[in-house]
């Protein structure tokens, strides 16, 4: 019992998080969410659905193919969908040209050259001091 209500606890605290991070940069044209390591992706599906905003990108990445399969089901059930792309595998494993997309997604510079502060979107976001 215990347990399952740090789980919950946890939870609430990475969605809140993360919906104070997405409302921060809410008048951009697009905010760019990449997520390692991200399981059914729940917190960050019911960050953005919290957070209200239209405006946020994201790419999910696990080695988990039920975790991926359980965050498309996820972005489903919330209208996401064109908003999202997936890949079951790690980032060891995906090519080169994957990964200088993914780069690209995460800093563009056509973006960046047309941001009116200094302000930067893209910095890594995580409940832990520390860790990016």
């Amino acid at each position: 019992m215990h347990n399952r209500q740090a789980v919950a606890n946890r939870l609430k605290i990475v969605i809140n998080l993360l919906v104070r991070s997405l409302r921060k940069f809410s008048l951009e044209p697009e905010i760019r969410l990449l997520s390692i390591a991200s399981g059914s992706a729940q917190a960050v599906v019911m960050a953005i659905k919290k957070s209200g905003l239209t405006n946020v990108r994201v790419v999910l990445i696990d080695n988990d193919r039920t975790a991926i399969d359980e965050a498309k089901r996820l972005v489903a059930s919330e209208m996401l969908t064109n908003k999202s792309t997936f890949h079951v595998g790690t980032t060891a494993a995906v090519s080169r040209q994957q990964l200088r997309a993914w780069h690209e997604f995460a800093t563009s510079r056509v973006y960046r050259a047309e941001r009116p502060r200094e302000e930067d979107p893209l910095v890594p976001v995580s409940p832990f001091p520390l860790i990016a």
